[in-house]
């Protein structure tokens, strides 16, 4: 995968598009299933990696309900995910939730890259995002 994202000065992160190579196998059954999974998977793991957080206060989830557990909106994903398949000559042994894990990380990246901070945990919503 591919990332391209931007952070405002204001600190508003935004994944503006991924790009996805995906091997395609011999057992490729229903493709676009597939491409449909992995852009929810890329869209779950931008909210991991920007909103979700479970913390504990007097030995209690705080974030105990859906009214206390943030989400992202329809407008948080990204505009454009462009999946694309190539052929293989072997078997696929599933399709997992592996394939968005890589989100986070570019983030984190794009926010050093372009703040010149480095983060270490997430959400990264939770943390001061401006910069210039």
């Amino acid at each position: 995968m591919v990332h391209t994202v931007s952070v405002s000065r204001e600190g508003k992160v935004k994944l503006e598009r991924v790009d996805v190579a995906h091997d395609k196998g011999f057992g490729l059954v229903n493709p676009l299933s597939v491409k449909k999974q992995i852009e929810g998977q890329i869209t779950w793991f931008y909210n991991d990696a920007m909103h979700q957080a479970c913390t504990i206060a007097d030995g209690r989830i705080v974030e105990n309900n859906f009214h206390r557990f943030p989400l992202s909106r329809i407008d948080e994903d990204p505009p454009e995910i462009n999946v694309r398949f190539f052929e293989t000559g072997h078997w696929l042994i599933g399709m997992g939730h592996d394939r968005g894990t890589s989100v986070q990380s570019a983030i984190g990246d794009a926010l050093f890259q372009i703040t010149g901070k480095r983060f270490r945990d997430l959400p990264y919503a939770k943390h001061d995002l401006r910069w210039g």
